[in-house]
Order: C-alpha cells, then sequence, then structure tokens
C-alpha cells in the first residue's frame, strides 16, 4: 500500500508551465506601466521644489544684505552671507543673481548707488526656469515670482519683468 500511495503523491510536475510564468510577467508590466509614469512626476516635482527652495533662501540672505546695508548684494557677497550656495552662486553655478554689478556693502553705499531691486533665477533639474524678484522702495515694491518651462527671465528692473507674479501660486510655484 505505501508503494502505491508514493505513486500518486509524487508528481512529475516540477516547474512553472508557460501560462503562468506569462501571466506573471504581464502582472508585472501592468504594475511598472502605472509606477514608472508616477516616480517621474515625482521627481519632476522635487526638482521645482528644491529650486523654488533654493531661490526662497537666497532671498532670505538678501534681505539681511538689504537690511544691514540698504542694497541688495552681487553674488560674490551673496556667497559670504550664505556659504551653502558657493557651487550655485559661482561660476558656471545653477543659479544668477541680477544685476551683476551691485555694491558690495560697506561704507561705499550711498543712497545714490543702493540698489533697491534683485532678481535670483535658477533652471531646474527638470529645465524649468524659476526666479525671483525682490523690490524694496516705489511704485512696485514687493516680492514677485517667475516660472516658465524653457525660457529664463529677460530683465530685472525696480519695475517686475513681464513673466513676473505678485503671486507665488499664481506664478506657478
Amino acid at each position: 500500500m505505501s508503494q502505491t500511495y508514493r505513486k500518486l503523491t509524487r508528481s512529475d510536475d516540477s516547474g512553472f508551465t508557460l501560462i503562468e510564468l506569462m501571466v506573471v510577467i504581464l502582472i508585472m508590466g501592468i504594475l511598472a506601466a502605472i509606477a514608472i509614469p508616477t516616480f517621474l512626476g515625482a521627481r519632476t516635482s522635487a526638482q521645482n521644489k528644491a529650486s523654488e527652495t533654493d531661490l526662497r533662501n537666497l532671498l532670505t540672505s538678501e534681505s539681511v544684505a538689504y537690511t544691514n546695508n540698504q542694497s541688495y548684494v552681487n553674488a560674490a557677497s551673496l556667497i559670504t552671507l550664505d556659504p551653502a550656495y558657493t557651487k550655485a552662486l559661482g561660476s558656471g553655478g545653477t543659479i544668477t543673481v541680477l544685476p551683476t554689478t551691485l555694491p558690495t556693502g560697506g561704507s561705499g553705499i550711498t543712497a545714490s548707488n543702493a540698489v533697491t531691486y534683485v532678481c535670483l533665477y535658477e533652471k531646474a533639474a527638470s529645465g524649468t526656469y524659476f526666479g525671483i524678484e525682490d523690490v524694496a522702495t516705489g511704485a512696485g515694491a514687493g516680492t514677485y515670482y517667475y516660472s516658465n518651462p524653457t525660457t529664463a527671465p529677460t530683465t530685472c528692473s525696480a519695475t517686475p519683468a513681464a513673466g513676473y507674479n505678485s503671486s507665488a501660486t499664481a506664478a506657478g510655484w
């Protein structure tokens, strides 16, 4: 009897059938088709938020400089205020500070040469350009935001350029 039982319970089937393997591959393909676009969207969003955060942090440093000297500073002086951005603000860096020729601080700043506006912009790793402009005095005083998937801001002046918006949300931030 034990030999009969062994014959009945022993199976010559080993491994998976081709159909079973194809079903598993199909399920994995469906899961990948759902997950990959979600991951890429989250990646782009994170890259954009990183640029926005960089610009907001540097604007805080610029605001400190303006409070201390009644003038914004250039990129070289901004590195001194916020050394964490040395690479991004340095030559060939990703962040641009406009105008580039600003008083660097100290006793050389007078009411006639003080710079009362500053623009910072960066191209995010996703390829979108983000900018932030702060105007300290005058009719256009305030903070303005910029977002464009293809081009960097073209001008920087005491009057915010076209494309800048006083609302971060409306600007796509």
